[in-house]
């Protein structure tokens, strides 16, 4: 395999774990996508605000999310802020306290995905941050980010795989080559599948 990567133009180094650490030690390792926060160690919410709003941060932000009170009556219905609770007995109301009580059942806690006016320390990605605060909900608290590079992290991958499989079809002396790739993707698709 690693033959035929270096075939195909690219410079392939290849060591174990242990020796990535250690070279890692002593040499700078580069990444071609300069995050816009890198140099800073310290941001105010307004500048995070800021800068997810204006599209220059991207990734995962934990926070603190609330729904106006003058917004409450808009999104009574279907409140916005989806989240994983533990629901308890004395937060059932009424009517579901007196059914309870009818039926002789009882109600042990229980987790719940539910729609809420508010969350506590939520992770959720920037792009959805953008649509609540484009939607009137306010970030009261921010406890970090984790910056990612906006790409399409596979795509050259899955761009290869389809090449070498149309490659087959066209050609069958790439038979073998296109069944490796065939194989090699479905692998994937499973592996990412599962990592879900």
């Amino acid at each position: 395999m690693s033959e035929y990567i270096r075939s195909l133009g690219y410079e392939l180094i290849e060591m174990w774990e242990c020796s990535w650490t250690r070279y890692k030690v002593t040499h700078e390792v580069h990444n071609r996508y300069v995050y816009p926060t890198e140099r800073l160690f310290r941001m105010t919410k307004q500048q995070i605000l800021s800068g997810i709003m204006a599209g220059h941060i991207f990734g995962a932000i934990q926070c603190d999310l609330r729904v106006p009170d003058h917004l409450k009556s808009y999104f009574a219905e279907l409140p916005p802020v989806f989240k994983n609770t533990t629901v308890k007995v004395e937060d059932i109301g009424d009517h579901m306290t007196e059914f309870l009580r009818s039926t002789e059942k009882t109600f042990k806690p229980t987790r719940y995905l539910i729609g809420s006016m508010f969350a506590n320390k939520i992770l959720i990605i920037t792009p959805l941050l953008i649509w609540y605060v484009q939607h009137g909900l306010e970030v009261t608290e921010i406890y970090q980010i984790i910056e990612y590079s906006p790409k399409k992290c596979f795509k050259s991958f899955a761009d290869k795989v389809s090449e070498d499989r149309r490659g087959g079809d066209c050609d069958p002396a790439l038979k073998v080559v296109a069944e490796t790739s065939k194989l090699i993707g479905k692998f994937h698709s499973i592996l990412l599948k599962l990592l879900k």
